[in-house]
């Protein structure tokens, strides 16, 4: 199974934005299934079951998000974030100096193009358990490229 390492907004592991979907499906190499998100979706969004993952495509079926399911190997420089509290990745975002708003279903990093799906979160509160991350990697690094 693939890793997806996260270091730069705009790209994760060998997937980056505006790849093609041919080519992302060359990549992760396994049966894909497609479908519509929503009814409101402008393009389909294709189902990696073995890499829990989905990967979003824009109208002209390039890339443009990915989102990670539990059972993932998504890591953010090593470090798994996926079946981690909030307190914890509270402590991480901090960590790494990002800006971050909590709302009702869990997290947002806007300048780094993360969502934090966190289900439980107005319940739980610092407890509750992150299900499930998407990357938008239309967001590059207003850095120039360095590392998070």
């Amino acid at each position: 199974m693939l890793v997806f390492d996260f270091s730069t907004p705009g790209s994760i592991g060998p997937l980056c934005f505006g790849m093609p979907r041919g080519q992302v499906r060359a990549l992760l190499g396994e049966t894909v299934h497609t479908f519509k998100k929503t009814s409101f979706s402008v393009n389909t969004t294709d189902a990696f079951h073995q890499a829990d993952l989905h990967a979003y495509y824009d109208v002209n079926d390039g890339l443009k998000g990915v989102e990670f399911f539990e059972g993932s190997k998504f890591l953010w420089q090593g470090n798994a974030l996926i079946g981690k509290t909030y307190a914890d990745l509270k402590k991480y975002l901090l960590l790494k100096q990002a800006v971050f708003s909590p709302d009702d279903c869990g997290v947002d990093a806007h300048e780094l193009g993360l969502g934090f799906y966190i289900p439980d979160f107005s319940d739980e509160g610092d407890s509750a358990i992150v299900k499930c991350i998407y990357l938008d990697l239309s967001v590059v690094d207003s850095t120039g490229g360095g590392s998070l």
